[in-house]
């Protein structure tokens, strides 16, 4: 079945960059001939072979996208007070027998005279001195398009056969209408021509199934039916018919599920149509970037808000001191009603319920708060109409008193800012808006001794709105909204230094979502944790709409992660609450803005363990019992990022000569060691291990001045069915031979029989297999030679 969408729900995003045309021609830019169809569709402006000049006034023709006769954007000139003249110009194209221009032409206002459109002609270049001839003029109360209607109008090019040509068209006016044109067309459209306009996946996207779109558009005269086919890597092929479709006019077509693997994956659509006179605009390939999912467990949703809130502050705590040990807070903000309000109410994981504490100080709204030592910080904010909390504005709550108090304010008074919590003591507060700009400021709050610092400024534009956090010593914003350029989806990654308020800034990927500001950022602020976390926002910086995409970035890869969509589209999210029930970390979001209403969802991010993973339990292949395994040591970071069993045979094709695996080989992989560090494994077996059992390994041999690979031997101390070892990041055991806090471990206990081969003992010494002592003979007899070095490769 074929799934048919009218133009009006095309996103201008997903439409083909560059030209909406169908035109042959040579060299990287040449005159266009035969037919050449222009509908704005790219962003840039003007498209390519387009000039725009203004003799008079500050307007210029653009590109708009709030009219369109095709597609979604069109060539639009303002009215100018008190007058203006401006012209845009065409490409150049070659006249042949029969062919004509058309165009179409509406207003954005209707009945403000003077306001003229002529259309001109030159043969000799593209000076406005050349346009002597005008094959058309349109006037207001004269011809020009009713109110909300456009005209077409086609003229015939017959005078100028033969020659090759420029079109102008000149709109004049005193605060006039304003003019629309699209669809402009030189030559003869051809009979059938149906091309592919655009691929509608746009990246990056998640490694999730979805079903992606095409669009494809008829340019010919004649309807018929044609076929659709859709291939991506990966043996992925979905074919549909479109079995009727107008001349000017485009479907969008839905095809079977796609289920890409993370990496850049080509999308290719074909459109199947032997009598199609054009194929040049037949095929259209589109290359993805498909993101990897971040470690998660999914979204669940609790008890909502009694009523809704947005712009509230959410911060989520576990404490030992007095009173509950684990909640969730919800502070100030703005009510369902949009009025700023101070109550504080507070969320029980263990019983389900809501409850009020003690109201802060000042209302305030896009305020954030913070969990330290013992108290909640709420931090900045606006009182009213985008002004900021010029005083008191850092409001302590005592968790075991029930009491509030004030901290030093800020040096600069910001709200709707990306806040970020580093060695639990160091706030950081970034961009915002001071009631008259944004700035890129970093201001930091240390909660223990209550005073302010300066930090380096972000790069990037200055923006309120953005969001952000801290993971590993790297401080990460993205998003915002400026007051001059709207929004953005620039993001960077700052390296704090051993000062903190040192930074080290650069611009990493750009934010997967696209543009957009008031989403949730947050990180775990611990040592095996490195990524920084976003959901939801406002891309159009106007309210009028919310995302619910969720995206990580990974300070240690330096790249995006993917992760599940959010129950509930929601922007004014003040970042997210963290906390831990019965051992899961979870990413709390509370009320926003849909887009239309206040919400009061409480929802809530699994993303698994609260503690680093350091043991495992895995069964060898002919096993019945599993070898349990822990890692200890490495720093605080320091975790295992995944544990297999493997054959030996899957490393090497040739083993140790007389060693047997009997529990096949250990893959064990740390990350977020701490560089250079040292890690001890312990190993519990079913039953007690033989007395000359060895922990082999193959790769990497440590010592060697080339990277040489195979068996050999490290350390080991057997204690019944116990086995312990040591690894060290870059050095023993460790097969990438950096230092770079990852430590990759394939191996396992060996045990040798009676008649044993070389390489006894616990020495980490190089044991070449059998097929290496050949090389090794033949190297001897045929070259007198040494010992010749297998490279690693």
């Amino acid at each position: 079945m074929v799934i048919l969408v009218k133009k009006g729900i095309l996103s201008l995003s997903r439409l083909l960059s560059g030209l909406l045309c169908c035109f042959l021609f040579t060299g990287a830019y040449a005159q266009q001939s035969i037919f050449y169809e222009q509908g704005f569709e790219g962003s840039s402006f003007p498209p390519e072979g387009w000039s725009r000049t203004s003799i008079i006034g500050n307007n210029q023709w653009e590109r708009s996208t709030d009219e369109a006769r095709f597609g979604q954007a069109s060539a639009y000139i303002s009215y100018a007070d008190p007058s203006g003249e401006d012209w845009l110009i065409s490409p150049a194209f070659t006249v042949s027998a029969g062919d004509e221009l058309s165009f179409y032409i509406r207003t954005d206002f209707s009945g403000y005279t003077p306001d003229e459109l002529s259309v001109r002609v030159s043969s000799t270049g593209t000076l406005i001195a050349n346009f002597t001839d005008e094959i058309l003029n349109l006037k207001e109360g004269v011809n020009y398009p009713a109110e909300d209607t456009w005209d077409n109008h086609t003229l015939s090019l017959s005078a100028y056969e033969g020659e090759t040509i420029h079109i102008a068209f000149r709109n004049t006016n005193e605060n006039g209408d304003g003019v629309y044109i699209d669809q402009v067309a030189l030559g003869t459209r051809p009979q059938v021509d149906i091309e592919v306009m655009s691929i509608e996946v746009e990246g990056p996207i998640a490694a999730t199934t979805l079903e992606p779109k095409v669009t494809v558009s008829n340019r010919g005269i004649q309807n018929q039916p044609f076929t659709v086919r859709l291939e991506a890597e990966g043996n992925y092929i979905s074919t549909r018919t479109v079995d009727a479709l107008a001349t000017h006019e485009m479907e969008t077509v839905t095809f079977d599920s796609w289920t890409p693997e993370p990496g850049i994956k080509t999308l290719t659509a074909t459109v199947e149509l032997a009598s199609d006179e054009i194929s040049d605009n037949n095929t259209l390939s589109k290359a993805v970037t498909v993101l990897k999912t971040f470690p998660n467990q999914g979204w669940v949703s609790e008890d909502p808000l009694p009523g809704s809130k947005w712009a509230s502050a959410v911060v989520g705590y576990t404490t030992t001191e007095a009173g509950p040990n684990n909640q969730l807070l919800v502070l100030a903000g703005n009510n369902g009603s949009g009025s700023t309000v101070s109550e504080v109410l507070s969320f029980d994981p263990d019983t389900g319920g809501w409850s009020s504490l003690s109201s802060a100080p000042q209302a305030v709204q896009h305020a954030q708060a913070f969990f330290s030592g013992g108290k909640i910080f709420l931090i900045g904010g606006y009182v009213a109409a985008f002004s900021p909390l010029s005083n008191n504005n850092v409001q302590i709550y005592d968790i075991a008193t029930d009491s509030w108090s004030t901290g030093t304010n800020m040096p600069v008074a910001v709200g709707d800012y990306a806040a970020a919590q580093y060695q639990e003591s160091l706030l950081y507060i970034i961009g915002g808006y001071t009631g008259n700009e944004d700035v890129n400021h970093v201001q930091v709050y240390d909660t223990q001794t209550d005073e302010w610092h300066m930090a380096t400024p972000f790069p990037g534009t200055a923006v309120a709105g953005v969001r952000g956090g801290i993971a590993r010593g790297k401080l990460v914003v993205a998003g915002g909204y400026n007051q001059t350029d709207g929004q953005t989806k620039q993001a960077y990654a700052g390296e704090i230094g051993a000062d903190f308020t040192s930074i080290n800034w650069s611009a990493v990927q750009d934010y997967p979502g696209g543009s957009l500001g008031r989403h949730a950022g947050v990180s775990l602020n611990r040592a095996w944790d490195p990524y920084v976390y976003f959901t939801g926002g406002d891309p159009t910086g106007t309210g009028s709409s919310a995302k619910a995409d969720t995206w990580a970035f990974n300070v240690e890869t330096q790249a995006w992660e993917s992760g599940p969509t959010k129950p509930t589209a929601a922007s004014n999210l003040m970042g997210f609450g963290t906390l831990e029930v019965d051992g899961v970390a979870y990413l709390a979001t509370v009320g926003g803005y849909d887009g239309t209403n206040f919400v009061a969802v409480n929802e809530w991010l699994a993303l698994g363990s609260a503690a680093p993973t350091t043991d495992f339990s895995l069964i060898p292949e002919g096993n019945i019992h599993p070898i349990e395994g822990r890692i200890i040591g490495g720093g605080d970071g320091c975790n295992i990022q995944s544990s297999a069993s493997i054959a030996p045979e899957a490393l090497a094709s040739e083993l140790p000569a007389n060693v047997s695996f009997p529990y096949d080989l250990l893959e064990l992989n740390l990350q977020y060691c701490d560089d250079g560090a040292t890690v001890t494994v312990e190993l519990t077996f079913p039953e007690s291990l033989a007395e000359n059992s060895q922990y082999w390994k193959y790769g990497l041999i440590p010592g060697t001045e080339t990277a040489e690979s195979g068996w050999y031997t490290i350390p080991l101390t057997i204690n019944g069915n116990t086995a312990t070892f040591e690894l060290v990041d870059g050095g023993q055991g460790d097969n990438d031979g950096t230092a770079n806090g990852f430590i990759q471990d394939p191996g396992g206990i060996g045990i040798f029989s009676a008649n044993s081969g070389p390489g006894t003992g616990n020495s980490p010494v190089g044991i070449p297999t059998t097929q290496h002592w050949m090389l090794i003979l033949m190297s001897l007899l045929l070259g007198g030679v040494g010992l010749k070095r297998l490279r690693y490769r």
